[in-house]
């Protein structure tokens, strides 16, 4: 049992995320022992004690998203990347409706910093004849779909990347988010960006 305890030690401490505190003192069960008997004799007393050194560290990460999200390869757009991997970390960190909150603003980012990447004024124009702003992703997004992928099905992957984009605004503007609603905010995000890859492209 010692050296099952030891080895257990060592994947905790490798695994152990940097910023949760976990300051367990006994290297091996016999350390345990020696403390237990010269400190705390009754069993009580060793209970609390457990309790005070490993509840925090529990505590913490009970509150870390165990909602599992598939992993997708980069998109190579630097800036996109970059705001997916953030929304991720957050998710983990995510305790808060504020918390869950920025998490739909990190996917609004997303989505515009990826219509910015292929979205070209002088080859897409948008459907309802405005030009779009550089943050308007909802007609930068239709306006590229329709020139980069024409035909009857561009209409559904317009209605696609539309949803996600409205899914990270309610997100953020609620005030009722939890950790269920941004998960699936931050996997449509991430679709859009696979599908807008897949079309941008080289066939």
């Amino acid at each position: 049992m010692n050296d099952y305890y030891r080895a257990r030690e060592v994947r905790i401490r490798e695994r152990m995320p940097a910023d949760v505190r976990y300051d367990n003192p006994h290297e091996d069960l016999w350390a345990w022992f020696r403390h237990w008997d010269r400190e705390l004799p009754q069993w009580k007393d060793r209970r609390l004690y457990a309790r005070q050194l490993f509840g925090p560290a529990i505590e913490t990460l009970a509150k870390r998203s165990s909602v599992p999200l598939p992993e997708r390869e980069a998109s190579g757009w630097q800036r996109v990347d970059r705001a997916l991997s953030k929304a991720r970390a957050q998710l983990g960190l995510a305790s808060a409706e504020e918390d869950f909150q920025q998490i739909g603003l990190l996917c609004r980012e997303v989505l515009i910093s990826l219509e910015q990447a292929v979205y070209d004024p002088l080859l897409h124009s948008s459907p309802d004849g405005v030009e779009p702003s550089e943050s308007d992703a909802n007609r930068m997004i239709g306006a590229y779909i329709a020139f980069a992928f024409g035909g009857s099905s561009n209409e559904e992957v317009r209605a696609h990347a539309k949803a996600s984009l409205r899914l990270a605004l309610a997100l953020q503007h609620r005030r009722t988010a939890n950790r269920k609603l941004a998960a699936l905010c931050l996997e449509a995000s991430s679709s859009t960006v696979a599908v807008i890859s897949i079309i941008a492209r080289p066939t």
